[in-house]
């Protein structure tokens, strides 16, 4: 994993678990709040697969199974 990753994770946790506003958010990011857009797109990404993304790595039976 890159930087982008962790700097994604974290944003998203930091968001959805741990309570953090936006503005704390933006400070702990580097981003000033004209820069909101790209805050965004790490808390939310249209190609995420939101129907499984919030448990992914709790509950296997929910994993969608690949074939080839």
């Amino acid at each position: 994993y890159g930087t982008h990753s962790f700097r994604r994770g974290g944003c998203q946790h930091r968001l959805r678990n741990a309570g953090w506003t936006i503005d704390m958010i933006a400070a702990w990011g580097g981003w000033s709040q004209v820069e909101a857009i790209t805050m965004f797109r790490y808390f939310y990404s249209p190609n995420d697969n939101h129907e499984y993304m919030f448990e992914y790595d709790r509950n296997d039976a929910k994993r969608p199974k690949w074939t080839f």
